[in-house]
């Protein structure tokens, strides 16, 4: 599988063929869809450090708002009702209940939520650097999505 690691502030990210990880007892493997450039993850992009963030680090592979599907499980890992009745935060976010969530997603699948129009920018993987700079310089970029 591909991923972006991040080498230093002069070669930014570079794309690496890595094996799939193996799934271990109670974990999921997780075959991501998209993966947003957040504001945390520019600010630890650019190497001026405006403000106290910890910077990326060599070696490193970025990436917290994720989506993706689950591809594989363990037989002896619990189930994903489980984890959500634990309220344990699958989709990253730990201020949405679950009804939240359900809400959420129903205003979403019916249209009363336009999302794909907070996405305004879409870049391949192969293209992160450029994504994690429009996304830092670009005024009207309000979500900025790499895909593998």
């Amino acid at each position: 599988m591909k991923i972006a690691r991040w080498r230093d502030y002069q070669n930014k990210f570079v794309i690496e063929e890595v094996p799939v990880p193996e799934v271990s007892r109670r974990e999921l493997l997780i075959r991501v869809k998209s993966c947003g450039v957040s504001g945390t993850d520019v600010y630890r992009y650019d190497e001026r450090h405006t403000i106290d963030i910890k910077p990326f680090q060599p070696g490193e592979t970025p990436g917290h708002e994720v989506a993706g599907v689950v591809v594989r499980d363990n037989k002896d890992m619990i189930n994903f009702m489980t984890l959500m009745s634990k309220e344990i935060r699958v989709q990253g976010n730990a201020a949405h209940t679950i009804q939240e969530m359900k809400k959420s997603l129903k205003a979403m699948q019916g249209g009363g939520v336009k999302v794909k129009r907070f996405i305004t920018h879409h870049f391949p993987l192969e293209k992160v650097n450029e994504a994690f700079e429009v996304r830092m310089r670009d005024e009207r970029a309000i979500a900025v999505i790499v895909h593998p």
